[in-house]
């Protein structure tokens, strides 16, 4: 078992979850605006919400390492010379620089996963209020699919392990990483998302990332090819 890839995963999904502020603000207000019910049963559906969506981070994570496991079988030079590990340090950083908004590389990608996430809004409407918890974790579900380059970035890191319990483990603990600061956004959305408008915060989020990204670029953070 490969834990530096989960270790990363966390803290890239800890650290990155002031991305989600701005990526996630507006879709956490519609669904707090939505639900007129007491503290606790709110507390309730969010849970099934924020369960969803990391269930399918990783379920993405596990075909991302499943996939990445096929191409190295057929490629064996792939594990040989660690060129996975290498392109997942390179997206971190690429990933850090745009949360610190020192570039913008990742909104192509955003943009084409935008197609996926409008194809997906009328479902996830359709279950707003949440009238029953599962209809939150199906919520959830599709959330996880929301165009985002924190996540795409992390599932190339879980992608980089070449293996599918590995890939969807390093995505579990991404979930688990954005938990607090998306749980938080729930409950007091209106505080929260005021660190959209604070530089400071994406500037050091950003620059630790980077730090992470260039720590497996040269191999300081061990994650091997499985």
């Amino acid at each position: 078992m490969n834990e530096w890839s989960i270790v990363a995963g966390f803290v890239a999904g800890l650290a990155g979850s002031v991305h989600c502020v701005a990526m996630c603000g507006g879709l956490v207000g519609v669904i707090a605006s939505s639900m007129k019910t007491a503290f606790g049963r709110a507390a309730v559906y969010w849970s099934g919400y924020h369960s969803g969506r990391i269930v399918s981070y990783s379920v993405a994570g596990l075909v991302a390492g499943g996939l990445a496991s096929q191409v190295t079988d057929l490629f064996p030079m792939l594990r040989a010379h660690s060129i996975a590990p290498m392109i997942a340090g390179t997206f971190m950083v690429i990933l850090g620089g745009h949360i610190a908004q020192w570039w913008n590389l990742l909104s192509v990608i955003e943009k084409a996963g935008g197609r996926l996430w409008n194809r997906i809004v009328p479902e996830f409407s359709k279950i707003l209020p949440p009238r029953l918890l599962r209809h939150a974790f199906v919520g959830g579900l599709l959330w996880g699919w929301i165009p985002c380059g924190l996540v795409y970035s992390t599932l190339v890191l879980a992608g980089s392990t070449a293996d599918p319990i590995q890939g969807s483990l390093t995505m579990l603990a991404f979930g688990i990483g954005t938990l607090p600061m998306l749980f938080l956004m729930g409950v007091v959305a209106d505080r929260i998302t005021k660190l959209k408008s604070m530089r400071w915060p994406r500037t050091v989020v950003g620059a630790g990332i980077c730090v992470l990204g260039s720590l497996i670029i040269v191999g300081m953070l061990p994650i091997h090819v499985g």
